[in-house]
């Protein structure tokens, strides 16, 4: 099934790859066919934007399903002058946005090319930075006739050209830090459990009054009594569906009741909309 899915993949690529695309394509937010993308520092995704008339930092933020402070944070002449058009903008987008497994239909896609750096490795590629399988990737690259040398571009997948919409189901009020941090605890959760069991279930949990050793007051994480430091988990409160996804820090206090299996602090709490001191939230995990 999956050397079919690779398969599939490969020949889409090649029948969108037969439509001419020029460089004007590419620098139109709804019209053009192609996107490309690279890395940010070691492990971080940007998405390359050439500006167009008409378009907001805005209306591109909403687009590509960020924020503009994400934007902003990463494209340091914003901060000194407004955005024109021609400008290119660096985007940060998740791996998790580049899609593989598309449809027949590929006329709502776009096509992404990655364009190499200087130090990429195969390895560094799939693991770190595009999170794909290193057998699929090297076929990708065979495909692309590349040599990973610099400026060099592969295509890795497709894009929606309808953009990304996102759905944190949390209130409209919490920080924009507090969704993105959301949305990256969930692409880590999403990539720890490809290759373990998913478990489900029903926990109790406290609100902490003690706090965690943490150099981060307002980071999504918790305590649990059974996993290990470092998984990441997803939480939801049956009472208004709201969800987070959370890193474990620490374990459950030996002062909590035998049955607590979860702590959370106080504005995580809030944000899941919790009233009680004690309370059950639905938990999916991995081990």
């Amino acid at each position: 099934m999956y050397i079919e899915y690779r398969i599939f993949f490969l020949l889409t690529a090649c029948f969108v790859g037969l439509t001419d695309i020029n460089a004007q394509d590419r620098s139109t937010l709804f019209d053009g066919n192609d996107v490309i993308i690279t890395r940010r520092g070691v492990d971080k995704l940007v998405l390359l934007h050439p500006v167009a008339k008409g378009q907001t930092l805005y209306s591109i933020s909403k687009y590509y399903g960020t924020s503009l402070s994400a934007v902003r944070s990463i494209n340091f002449k914003l901060r000194i002058r407004p955005m024109r058009v021609g400008d290119t903008l660096s985007i940060p987008i998740l791996a998790s946005d580049i899609k593989q497994d598309v449809t027949d239909d590929v006329t709502g896609m776009k096509r992404v090319f990655y364009r190499v750096q200087s130090g990429d490795t195969e390895y560094g590629l799939a693991k770190r930075v595009l999170k794909l399988d290193l057998e699929f990737l090297q076929q990708l690259i065979e495909f692309s006739g590349s040599e990973l040398s610099p400026n060099e571009e592969i295509q890795v997948g497709f894009y929606p050209r309808e953009g990304i919409q996102r759905s944190s189901r949390l209130p409209s009020n919490i920080p924009t830090s507090i969704v993105e941090k959301n949305l990256a605890n969930k692409e880590s959760f999403i990539k720890k459990r490809s290759s373990k069991k998913i478990y489900r279930q029903q926990m109790l949990c406290t609100v902490t009054k003690s706090g965690f050793r943490t150099s981060s007051s307002r980071g999504l994480f918790c305590a649990h009594r059974t996993l290990k430091p470092g998984t990441f988990i997803k939480v939801r409160n049956p009472m208004n569906n709201r969800e987070l996804y959370l890193k474990v820090i620490a374990e459950v206090s030996d002062d909590e009741e035998q049955d607590i299996l979860i702590n959370i602090p106080q504005h995580i709490a809030s944000m899941l909309g919790v009233v009680d001191h004690k309370f059950g939230l639905r938990v999916e995990y991995y081990e």
